[in-house]
């Protein structure tokens, strides 16, 4: 089997920093000036490093043979995710002294849905066990804490987007103090600095790549419908010799302090509010379409929450596959990484139908979707935004209008209100083999393992993931043709 770049550790030996050179500051984009935000580190005794944001797609590089599986990436939002030298990995993962800080200064997105920036635990490094492949150095991308996100998020102006901003990451109180110090001497006011702390007690910080844990950030966006391309330009903009958000590595001279942030409190998810009034109606929706669809036998799947918090993945040293506390994640189907293990294959003379509540109009979420992966590997197939459900239940049930129906087919043929499977459009797609003219491409077969996640981001009355006990949640059913 090909080893993969994944396993950052064996390439890891020690951290270099050498200090940034001063760069002109981009105009209107930010108050302050950068140039003399670095100089004032200097001048304090801190050192500074530039790294950058780059745009990560894991299906990408998972159907390089750059990583094992695909993330269960979600199709058509970009992430976008804090590099850091020297570690030169597919996922660009850091390692942090507990004194350290990352610093991001920029701009927020244009209009758009939905945007957050989330802290990882990216790999640690467990007891050995002849039972884990990955031993001892194990991936576990969980959420460390809440994300900031679009309602959190400290800016200035009428709304968050397109708005100046700054992120101090760090475990350390007097590093904060100390950057905050520099970044309003050069110009920034306190009211766009966004402290996020990495918290100390639950964190094995430090540089050893043998035994500390290795840290991601990643910046997701929801565009919308985006009519002028804004948030497709801001994207592709990290890419250039602009970009819309800059890094740097913060590292006091000497072995520096050790004053620790403690660990955040949550945002509490639930309102009390349910949707469980809706179950009346879902359960007519769901005999109206096994009515209008006589003629098929049916499998239903049950579906469960998955990937619910970073910090139970965390305990339990097990994959969340980078979840965030900002959304409520549904599975159906063939999840194994989440314990979700019912058979879901279709072939071309099969169909599956996807049915819910309308979470946005129920006011549980400010955005929702479906994905549906081909399971091994975790590739997207497939993906829907709830904007594209408005009169999918009418043809059932004439005036449900907080219910969806949605179909997901191998090839709808122009049939509304229907999700088509295509593979990624990465070719040649070879998982696990990389660039070997011994594996096969990846495409989907009649025998192609099949999971459904759907997302539900941001409750707004709370500002977090919906709670799943007040969500009805989503269903799926398979019809495959009676044997004549």
């Amino acid at each position: 089997m090909r080893s993969f770049k994944f396993f950052w550790l064996s390439a890891v030996a020690a951290l270099v920093l050498c200090a940034s050179p001063a760069f002109s500051q981009q105009a209107a984009q930010h108050p302050g000036s950068i140039a003399r935000f670095t100089d004032n580190l200097s001048r304090a005794g801190l050192g500074s490093a530039e790294g950058s944001m780059v745009q990560l797609d894991p299906a990408q590089l998972c159907c390089e043979g750059e990583l094992p599986w695909g993330m269960y990436f979600n199709k058509a939002t970009p992430y976008i995710a804090v590099k850091i030298p020297p570690i030169d990995a597919p996922l660009p993962v850091f390692l942090l002294r507990p004194d350290e800080a990352v610093v991001v200064i920029g701009v927020t997105p244009p209009e758009a849905e939905y945007f957050s920036y989330q802290l990882y635990l990216g790999e640690r490094t467990f007891p050995a066990d002849v039972e884990n492949f990955f031993s001892p150095h194990r991936p576990l991308l969980a959420s460390v804490g809440d994300a900031v996100n679009l309602r959190t998020v400290k800016t200035i102006g009428p709304d968050p987007f397109n708005r100046p901003v700054v992120f101090v990451f760090t475990p350390d109180r007097d590093t904060d103090a100390r950057v905050r110090a520099a970044l309003r001497s050069a110009g920034y006011p306190d009211a766009i600095i966004n402290t996020v702390v990495v918290p100390a007690p639950m964190l094995n910080l430090g540089l050893d790549p043998k035994k500390n844990d290795l840290l991601l950030i990643i910046h997701r966006i929801r565009m919308a419908g985006d009519p002028d391309g804004a948030v497709q330009e801001y994207v592709r903009a990290f890419s250039g010799k602009q970009p819309p958000l800059r890094v740097f590595r913060i590292t006091p001279s000497g072995s520096g302090s050790s004053r620790p942030f403690g660990t955040p409190a949550l945002r509490i998810r639930g309102t009390g509010r349910t949707e469980m009034d809706l179950t009346p109606g879902l359960n007519q929706l769901r005999q109206a379409i096994l009515d209008s669809n006589g003629g098929y036998n049916t499998t239903e799947y049950v579906t469960r929450p998955i990937g619910y918090d970073g910090f139970d993945y965390i305990q339990r040293g097990a994959n969340a596959l980078g979840d965030t506390r900002d959304a409520l994640y549904l599975g159906a189907g063939g999840l194994p990484e989440f314990d979700v293990n019912d058979p879901l294959t279709l072939r071309e003379d099969e169909f599956l139908i996807a049915y819910g509540p309308k979470h946005v109009a129920t006011g549980k979420a400010i955005y929702t979707n479906i994905n549906v992966y081909a399971s091994d590997p975790q590739l997207p197939v497939g993906s829907v935004f709830y904007d594209k459900f408005e009169g999918s239940a009418d043809a059932y049930v004439p005036g449900a209008d907080r219910l969806y129906v949605y179909k997901i087919k191998r090839h709808c043929n122009g049939e509304p209100y229907c999700l088509e499977l295509t593979p990624p459009p990465y070719q040649p797609c070879t998982p696990w083999c990389g660039t070997s003219s011994d594996c096969p491409p990846f495409a989907l077969g009649d025998d192609t393992r099949l999971g459904v996640i759907w997302r539900n981001y941001v409750e707004p009355q709370t500002n977090v993931g919906a709670a799943f006990t007040e969500v009805l949640y989503d269903r799926l059913i398979k019809f495959s043709p009676k044997e004549r």
